[in-house]
């Protein structure tokens, strides 16, 4: 008993700071896209025809700091998909600019995925046909290879700038937790991140983050606990295309993206 009324002022402490700390992400702001030498000859066609596609592949982050002899290999790819099929592209690129919010996040990270498969030499001119699933499914690989592009916590959260990639990160990288194995009963997005785990408030408050520097209104709730056992159950309440979502992926088995009014009549 004596241990407990000991722990309890430090819980709360805690506790305090971590609702302060995970909910002091920033927002982004895009970035200016390149504009220097190093473009492949190929690529003015694409510019031309599509301005807001050179743009945005101008402002991912493996460009922004000028064009290597790889990156140029990898647009010069790219364009020749173009001028195979312009219309296939222009199609798959309206709807892949759309996930996100373009006024906030740094770049179109669906764009960068396509730009990786090049890179890596794995883009055909099938790509225009993948649902953004299957793209991600083909390019954002997490193996020995690929840790430079998954190392940085900073960087990743860029990149997770939309609720369709965030949900697909948590998804495929993240292990829910019993609390009792965590250094406290939450840990901060920072340690879920490197650690790949955590319990339903602490995968929920790496939610929050990513959301809110991605520009969008996102807050930790609290519901019924599915089973029974704690007081409560976090999850990510959100707002996106005018209405009310929830993300709930802080479970052994996640539930991804629904509207908030479904979750109420759980």
């Amino acid at each position: 008993m004596k241990r407990l009324m000991i722990c309890a002022p430090r819980f709360c402490i805690i506790c305090v700071l971590g609702a302060f700390l995970y909910g002091c992400a920033t927002a982004t702001t895009p970035n200016s896209p390149y504009r220097g030498p190093g473009y492949p000859s190929n690529f003015s066609h694409l510019a031309l025809r599509n301005p807001l596609l050179a743009m945005e592949l101008g402002k991912i982050p493996e460009l922004t700091d000028g064009i290597s002899v790889k990156e140029k290999k990898a647009l010069a790819t790219i364009a020749k998909i173009y001028q195979e099929e312009p219309i296939g592209f222009d199609s798959a690129f309206t709807r892949l600019y759309k996930i996100g919010l373009p006024e906030v996040r740094k770049y179109c990270s669906p764009l960068q995925a396509i730009f990786w498969l090049a890179e890596d030499g794995e883009l055909d001119k099938e790509f225009i046909h993948y649902s953004l699933r299957e793209l991600l499914d083909k390019s954002w690989k997490f193996g020995d290879t690929e840790y430079s592009r998954w190392k940085s916590f900073d960087v990743v959260t860029d990149r997770l700038n939309a609720p369709e990639l965030i949900d697909y990160y948590e998804r495929k990288r993240f292990h829910y937790v019993d609390w009792r194995s965590l250094p406290l009963p939450w840990v901060p997005p920072r340690y879920v991140f490197k650690h790949n785990k955590g319990e339903c408030v602490s995968i929920t408050r790496f939610t929050v983050y990513c959301l809110r520097k991605a520009g969008y209104k996102a807050r930790e709730i609290h519901v019924p606990d599915p089973v029974g056992r704690y007081p409560f159950h976090a999850i990510c309440l959100f707002e996106m295309n005018g209405g009310e979502y929830v993300m709930d992926n802080g479970r052994p088995g996640p539930l991804g993206i629904h509207p908030y009014e479904t979750d109420q009549k759980r």
